[in-house]
């Protein structure tokens, strides 16, 4: 007669059989997985090919380094020109062109006296001029001005991730409201989850890259939230490559991005494809489908971003001092699918608010195993993650129109 150890050993075992997909649910009242969030998971998984296409291209012009850069050894600000500037008929810069210009002293640049006034020196808020780290230089002058076409795939890259960021989201929101979560479908909620995750993550990396003010200040506001979890200082350290954004930081950010994260998500990707084939959706897509849906994402991405070029407010995309306070901190806003935590971080204290995130992730990870046995229970979680939902909607909508 087996031992109760042996009892539980093979409950295991059929237990994770059945969620493979390789043994046969015994229940008739399995949950099916609704089609249309493969349709979803499969256009993310078209934007995910041209995001990692359109990053690859960006990355052989970028410097991940934030080293301040000179010109024979004269520091190099940056500028917006705010008009075009002519002088002894030769064009000195054009309206809204970014300049690199040696710094003569602490608080002046090399530039013709006369025409300071049509430029937008880029200065902290004692007025102190703001010198280009070589990651800033590498993609407002570099990618956006002096690459053929680096405009366009920077914004393809950027339009991109809020169309994959909005498949899953949608996906998402469609698997909870079909209760995809139960069983045999824990292993596809809870990679589902997984995929959204290092997705953010990543584009939370993405964000600091051009170490700008945007970037700069999000990554102190969030590592100073994390720091609040368990283990979160240790992780903030081995991000940073210290106690506090340093140089160092960038290089780690960059190698996270590019090969961490996107390994991450495709073997993600490749694991809840085969499970949802197996448990709730037999069909065949097409290699050329796929092709024929990549290129036409891809044609209009471009489209739209030689009519969206450049992306948002300069004054967010000033370059980063680190020994430097930098100014218009309380205007800053990211992007949409950050906005319910930017606005959580705003209302509440640092700590609580780090507490809270953690609790709502919590939430969403134990939803598929907490009152299974129990239909009142089930009924409960299926109440709260709806509210949890409608809250976070309110905390976007408010961020947005803050």
């Amino acid at each position: 007669m087996p031992s109760d150890l042996q009892n539980t050993f093979r409950s295991l075992k059929l237990w994770w059989q059945i969620r493979l997909g390789n043994s046969p649910y015994p229940s008739e009242k399995g949950v099916k997985l609704p089609p249309l969030w493969f349709d979803l998971l499969s256009i993310a998984g078209v934007f995910l090919g041209v995001l990692i296409l359109s990053g690859i291209l960006l990355s052989f012009n970028y410097e991940p380094s934030a080293r301040s850069l000179t010109k024979n050894d004269v520091p190099l600000a940056m500028a917006r020109a705010l008009k075009t500037v002519v002088v002894n008929s030769d064009t000195l810069c054009t309206a809204n062109e970014l300049l690199l210009l040696p710094m003569r002293t602490a608080d002046s640049v090399q530039f013709p006296l006369a025409e300071l006034q049509n430029i937008q020196i880029m200065r902290d808020e004692q007025g102190q001029i703001l010198t280009t780290s070589a990651a800033t230089a590498s993609v407002e002058y570099g990618i956006m001005q002096q690459i053929p076409f680096g405009a366009v795939i920077r914004g393809v890259h950027i339009l991109s991730v809020h169309c994959f960021i909005g498949c899953l989201a949608i996906g998402f929101v469609l698997l909870f409201f079909k209760r995809g979560y139960r069983a045999p479908l824990e292993l596809v909620w809870l990679q589902t989850l997984g995929i959204i995750a290092v997705s953010l993550f990543s584009a939370f990396l993405g964000h600091i890259l051009p170490w700008n003010i945007l970037g700069y200040v999000s990554a102190q506001i969030v590592l100073s939230a994390i720091s609040n979890l368990p283990f979160g200082e240790t992780f903030g350290a081995v991000l940073r490559g210290g106690a506090t954004l340093q140089p160092a930081t960038l290089p780690r950010i960059f190698i996270m991005h590019i090969l961490v994260s996107p390994i991450a998500i495709i073997v993600l990707f490749r694991s809840v494809f085969r499970l949802s084939k197996k448990l709730g959706d037999a069909r065949s897509h097409s290699t050329v489908l796929y092709f024929s849906k990549g290129t036409l994402t891809f044609i209009v991405l471009s489209i739209l971003t030689i009519t969206i070029v450049p992306f948002g407010k300069y004054s967010e995309r000033l370059p980063a001092d680190l020994s430097k306070a930098i100014s218009g901190v309380a205007t800053l806003r990211p992007s949409w699918y950050f906005l319910p935590e930017f606005q959580i971080l705003r209302i509440f204290t640092t700590d609580l608010a780090a507490v809270f995130l953690f609790i709502w992730c919590v939430f969403w990870v134990l939803l598929p195993f907490v009152g299974k046995n129990s239909n009142r229970k089930r009924v409960a979680m299926w109440v709260s993650g709806a509210m949890l939902l409608i809250i976070a909607a309110g905390f976007g909508f408010t961020g947005l129109f803050r």
